[in-house]
């Protein structure tokens, strides 16, 4: 990126670094700002009356590849040169340019008004339109309407012989003057960035649509439109949010450290009495971490779609310090279904689907050590080193970790724990070829949240991490039962009922002995309240329904995001921003397993993917 931020460049040579290809940032003066990410056939001018003091109105098209700010209705002489020339070099290299103008109205407070030629780009026209007609959802008032003929003085800002000469294009974009109060001028900041947030979406479609049709530039889609390079407030709130995830294992804090001291107690009451629970002393102040989250500043950040996934962080980081803060009172749960949402009916009534229709095999079978399995991973690791050297990570056994988990690219399971022979390699695929994998790719990317999670990762996770258990051969009954009946725990919580209710059910309704019973039920009520354990269930429906809608496994690998981030996260490998995954996970290059995918992609029974 070339910043030039000494006025009085020739514009000859402003041309000169746009028809390179190279990005650009160059300021006129202190209010006019150019910024061409790459070379494009079209412009997004903004030219506005006032400063705002309490919104950065330009803040609406800094997010894009090519625009002009111009704090003014009248372009000075030197911006309405290169305007001139620029529309003469891109019409040459693309075979026609637009020039989208955009303002915002003093007097109009509720019409996106579409200012555009007679009989001329019909359809971008009405792409805008349509776009637009969505944003009565923030604002029940705002309406959208098109003018034939244009609304304001394109003479102010090109030359009439050159527009005729290079078949380019104006189209005027008329803001209201929604984002303040008339009389007193006080700032709708909140109602501001919703509109933002849709605003520079719609302007993408348009532009796509624009170049389709009327250029010889080839895209696949609108994502490639966005910008190549990234504000430096970005990586910055990127690395502030990182730090402060790094700084504590939610997790592990939330988790009882006394399982089995519990369980001893829970049996000697003869199942009537529900244990005390332990846990890990704080290494955080959430107050202060609280206090640190919402210091980062995110209003800098001027592309929609990376704002969102920070501001979307950070709020569930602030949860997380609520839960932190909670941690062994009743308000706890209450944290807890904000953060990992209501049970809804369909997820109960397909736990209770499972837990009537699977059955498992009440025969006894081999268990391997928590060694062996320690073992089994690293060969995993190896399998992942040969794809990355740079790859690393390791097996932690202790007596205070409940049962199997990841944390931060770190395989940890309890010194108690004896696997089924048959679960080993599908249990390796979920915790190393899963979540281990995403983190690793996550670390390979420039963004650091990709590692730790976007917001809400984990349910995309967990669906991932046991639709790899099917894919690997090892998803049977005892499993899918394990699953739902979490669901049914939680559900159980939710309505009001205790610990030996809950796990009565489990037992004496559902058939799982005393001490799995006991396990489900105190992940669940551990810390006041844990509804985590539904996301297994919920994600891998999620993700089932995901691929029979056509979407593929290998994107959602790139680091720990969630589905609602699969679009961005396409946009931002379509721009450059993102790489591609650094590993693949060892089931993606089975036959079978493709076999497998294949069939989900047509949608199955859930009841069909438990192994026989």
């Amino acid at each position: 990126m070339q910043l030039i931020k000494q006025p009085g460049i020739r514009y000859k040579n402003l041309i000169h670094i746009v028809e390179a290809g190279e990005p650009l940032v160059y300021f006129f003066d202190e209010e006019n700002r150019l910024q061409i990410d790459k070379k494009l056939p079209y412009l997004i001018v903004f030219r506005h009356e006032h400063v705002m003091p309490d919104l950065d109105v330009g803040s609406l098209v800094r997010g894009e590849s090519a625009y002009l700010i111009v704090l003014g209705r009248k372009l000075p002489a030197d911006i309405r040169k290169f305007l001139n020339v620029y529309l003469e070099k891109m019409a040459e290299a693309f075979g026609s340019v637009l020039l989208l103008d955009i303002w915002l109205s003093e007097d109009n407070e509720d019409q996106v008004v579409i200012h555009f030629p007679e009989n001329k780009l019909t359809s971008t026209v009405k792409v805008l339109k349509e776009g637009f007609t969505d944003f009565s959802k923030i604002h029940a008032r705002l309406k959208v309407t098109s003018q034939a003929q244009p609304g304001s003085d394109f003479s102010e800002l090109i030359d009439s012989e050159i527009l005729q000469q290079t078949g380019s294009q104006i189209i005027g974009l008329e803001i209201p003057s929604l984002f303040s109060h008339r009389e007193s001028g006080a700032a709708y900041p909140v109602l501001f960035r919703s509109f933002k947030d849709q605003f520079s979406e719609v302007l993408r479609k348009a532009l796509y649509d624009f170049i389709r049709i009327q250029t010889t530039l080839k895209i696949s889609n609108y994502y490639i439109l966005g910008r190549r390079s990234v504000d430096e407030a970005f990586w910055e709130a990127d690395r502030q949010l990182s730090e402060i995830e790094h700084t504590f294992d939610f997790l592990l804090l939330v988790s009882a450290i006394n399982t089995e001291q519990a369980w001893e107690a829970f049996r000697r009451s003869k199942f009537r009495k529900k244990p005390v629970y332990y846990y890990r002393i704080l290494n955080v102040d959430p107050e202060m971490m609280k206090k640190k989250i919402f210091e980062i500043d995110l209003d800098k950040i001027h592309d929609p779609a990376l704002a969102f996934l920070l501001r979307d962080k950070r709020n569930e980081l602030d949860k997380q310090m609520n839960m932190l803060l909670e941690r062994n009172s009743p308000d706890f749960l209450y944290s807890s279904i904000r953060l990992y949402k209501t049970i809804d009916q369909r997820l109960v009534h397909t736990a209770e689907y499972i837990l009537g229709n699977v059955f498992a095999d009440k025969e006894r079978e081999k268990t391997v050590s928590p060694l062996k399995f320690a073992s089994e991973a690293r060969i995993e690791f190896d399998y992942f080193k040969q794809q990355d050297e740079s790859f690393f990570s390791d097996v932690h056994i202790s007596s205070d970790v409940p049962g199997l988990m990841v944390s931060k690219g770190q395989l940890y399971m309890t010194s108690h724990s004896y696997i089924r022979k048959s679960r080993v390699a599908p249990l390796i695929q979920h915790e190393v070829g899963t979540h281990i994998l995403t983190f690793h790719n996550g670390k390979k990317q420039p963004m650091h949240l990709l590692r730790y999670g976007l917001a809400d990762y984990d349910e995309l996770q967990e669906g991932i991490a046991v639709l790899s258990e099917y894919l690997s051969g090892g998803l049977d009954a005892l499993r899918m039962r394990l699953l739902a009946a979490r669901v049914m725990a939680a559900d159980s919580l939710t309505q009001g009922e205790s610990f030996v209710t809950t796990f009565q059910l489990l037992h004496e309704q559902y058939g799982f002995t005393k001490r799995t019973a006991f396990d489900i039920v105190t992940r669940i009520y551990q810390a006041g309240g844990f509804t985590k354990d539904v996301i297994y269930l919920r994600g891998l429906i999620k993700l089932l329904d995901y691929l029979k809608e056509g979407g593929t496994l290998p994107p959602l690998l790139v680091g720990k995001i969630a589905i609602k981030h699969v679009g961005i996260i396409q946009e931002l490998r379509e721009r450059g921003i993102l790489k591609p995954p650094a590993l693949q996970p060892r089931y993606l290059a089975d036959e079978a397993a493709q076999q497998k995918l294949n069939e989900l992609k047509k949608g199955v029974d859930l009841k069909a993917l438990v192994v026989r």
